[in-house]
């Protein structure tokens, strides 16, 4: 018969067998809580790097040159441990679209940028006029802020109907007057827009789908999606949003209701109607007009691309670029052409009381009588007053670089470096 001696010294014994079973489990609790912070640690420390790598890959693109379409791969060993990005690049509008995928073990992650041109403050300039033997003219209450390359004639103050000039200096800036031929613009993107415009073979290799009256989305992971019609395409009160391509063979037309972000738009004619508010590339052949209070928010781009096809048609219908009173763009205004004909009409006109925040770029005429918050790059300037026309004069115009954003991108030309534009995923 046990006595009470021996029953403490049994309950002892279980409460102590208690104990040491917590401990254990308190201390595999702690060693496999040790075990899981440490993998998730080096998960963190993996997916870091990853995210750290595919970033390395946007900016080996805009330093480095490499073949549109093609995927290149770069290889790293850092401790033993093996890495890799893969990298493509291939043509959206006016910008690079560059795809970046970091891979570390099994861990992967990938970003897209669009890569434009930029110039630092230093080297930006507010007007580039080519030299054609004519001076510039500032008339009325023209201010060019900035520093500017004019042909050797320099500049001179003058007057339009009796409006003289009433600047108290003729450039707030440095004058060079060692104008020849302005920075070239990227041959290969010309040649890029060309086949957009002018390559009907090159419909054949894209993804077609029919234009949804409601909600169109898609992703830039992806290549680009297409929406071809021959005859006019109107958007009216669809959204349509990231990476498509809508092209027309006659017009496109957006109206105030429509809801466009990161699309292309390509026609001989495109018209974007007044109070519209869109983001998007318009590229066409014959005509763009921005008519009154339409706003393009950053990054767009109005490109007008003239060459042999467009200029055996009828010159009137070839009106140019015409951006009405109001119209607000952040981005840029481009009209390139192989036109060796002395052409007396401007090509890009900018009306008063409209707002270009970004760069003007024109083989020909540019009509100013509204504001330019960054560069110009012309043939030639024009102001059209009263049925005049006089060569190489600003009327009420407004030019300043100091007022773009050190971030800015917008297009490449021969002295430009690689920026990034927009991150779209």
């Amino acid at each position: 018969m046990l006595g009470v001696s021996d029953k403490i010294k049994a309950g002892a014994l279980q409460f102590s067998i208690l104990i040491s079973v917590v401990i254990a489990l308190i201390l595999g609790a702690f060693i496999l809580l040790t075990h899981i912070q440490l993998k998730f640690s080096k998960q963190l420390e993996f997916s870091g790097r990853a995210i750290a790598l595919s970033k390395t890959g946007i900016t080996y693109a805009k330093h480095y040159d490499f073949p549109y379409q093609d995927s290149i791969s770069l290889s790293f060993e850092p401790n033993g441990m093996e890495e890799s990005v893969i990298i493509k690049k291939t043509h959206w509008g006016i910008f690079d679209k560059v795809i970046s995928q970091g891979s570390v073990k099994n861990f992967k992650h990938t970003q897209v940028a669009m890569l434009g041109g930029s110039l630092d403050s230093l080297n930006r300039l507010s007007l580039y006029l080519e030299d054609s033997n004519t001076p510039l003219v500032v008339a009325g209450r023209t201010r060019i802020t900035g520093n500017v390359i004019l042909p050797t004639q320099g500049v001179k103050a003058g007057n339009i109907a009796g409006n003289y000039y009433q600047g108290s200096q003729l450039i707030y800036g440095n004058v060079s007057k060692t104008a020849s031929k302005k920075p070239a613009f990227d041959a290969d993107k010309t040649q890029y827009l060309e086949n957009l415009l002018y390559n009907s073979a090159f419909l054949k290799e894209q993804e077609l789908v029919a234009l949804d009256p409601n909600e169109m989305k898609h992703t830039f992971l992806e290549s680009p999606k297409w929406v071809y019609y021959k005859g006019i395409i109107n958007l009216t009160d669809q959204s349509i949003s990231n990476n498509f391509i809508i092209k027309s063979d006659s017009l496109i037309r957006i109206s105030a209701f429509a809801k466009a972000k990161n699309i292309i738009l390509i026609a001989p004619h495109i018209i974007i109607e007044e109070d519209a508010s869109i983001n998007v590339q318009a590229i066409a052949s014959k005509s763009i007009t921005l008519e009154t209070n339409a706003k393009l928010s950053y990054p767009s781009a109005l490109f007008l691309v003239e060459n042999g096809h467009s200029q055996q048609t009828n010159s009137s219908e070839n009106q140019g670029i015409v951006l009405k009173e109001g119209v607000f763009i952040e981005g840029s205004v481009v009209h390139l052409s192989t036109n060796q004909e002395n052409v007396r009409v401007p090509k890009i006109s900018i009306e008063k009381g409209s707002t270009i925040m970004g760069e003007v770029y024109s083989d020909e005429w540019v009509e100013l009588f509204g504001t330019v918050k960054g560069s110009v790059y012309a043939n030639e300037l024009a102001a059209r007053v009263k049925g005049s026309v006089y060569k190489n004069h600003l009327f009420d115009a407004v030019i300043n670089s100091s007022q773009l954003s050190e971030n800015h991108s917008g297009f490449s030309t021969s002295n430009s470096d690689k920026s990034i534009a927009q991150w779209v995923f």
